[in-house]
């Protein structure tokens, strides 16, 4: 009994110190407060669901919920690989509206990007695990800025039917190569989210907290603060 009191002691405090690390990092990046929205539909494009098309568009509220910091629009040809694989192939925009410094500009930027995705259904959870590689064509840049990201997603499903839960995501990206006036080699971003999920119908929702620390252009770090919220709907 003694031992396990001391190994629960003992966690407690990795996690304290861990947590008071993170705090005072995150204590010295700036933030923002933001608003984030995603509405996407997925089309099955044959009777098997072979091949689908997604739409997407992302509009964004930034600067503490003063103004547009962007309005996304996303594309993809998908083709399932078997019962848990899939592959995508799309095209994005996604145009900077204001810099690092909150100053306002357009600065305009489009990307092409291939991804692979994996899927796994438990009885007590759903996963997700998900590659993107984008080719980033940023105005004013003196090359393409590629960019890898990463994603784990995890359903903790509420009911029998899996129609309500609990959605967590973690997804890292990282630029591969510098770029003359743009992004560096090595870590961008990395962004988390919680909350909950419903089902209705053809639709799916989630609401909740998304954290996004980024290290924009150069050394620039800002911590974001956002209120998440999704439906995709799907023929």
């Amino acid at each position: 009994m003694k031992l396990l009191n001391r190994a629960r002691v003992s966690r407690v405090w990795r996690w304290a110190l861990l947590t008071m690390i993170i705090s005072s990092h995150l204590s010295a990046t700036p933030t923002d407060t933001e608003l984030w929205a995603v509405l996407a539909t997925k089309i099955a494009l044959d009777k098997n669901k072979t091949y689908t098309l997604y739409l997407e568009t992302q509009p964004r509220l930034g600067d503490e919920l003063k103004r547009v910091s962007t309005a996304q629009i996303r594309g993809a040809l998908n083709r399932r690989l078997g019962a848990d694989w899939e592959a995508s192939l799309g095209y994005a925009w996604t145009p900077f509206l204001y810099d690092a410094e909150y100053r306002s500009i357009f600065r305009d930027e489009h990307r092409s990007w291939q991804g692979l995705s994996f899927s796994q259904s438990r009885r007590r959870f759903d996963s997700q695990y998900r590659f993107r590689q984008e080719q980033r064509f940023i105005e004013g840049l003196g090359g393409i800025a590629n960019r890898s990201r990463f994603q784990i997603k995890i359903n903790v499903p509420l009911n029998s039917d899996k129609k309500i839960g609990l959605a967590v995501f973690n997804e890292v990206m990282i630029h591969i190569g510098d770029t003359s006036g743009g992004p560096s080699s090595g870590y961008d971003r990395n962004r988390i989210f919680a909350g909950p999920f419903w089902s209705s119908g053809r639709d799916r929702y989630e609401i909740g907290y998304l954290g996004e620390h980024a290290k924009r252009f150069g050394n620039d770090e800002r911590w974001i603060n956002a209120l998440f919220f999704s439906v995709v709907t799907e023929w």
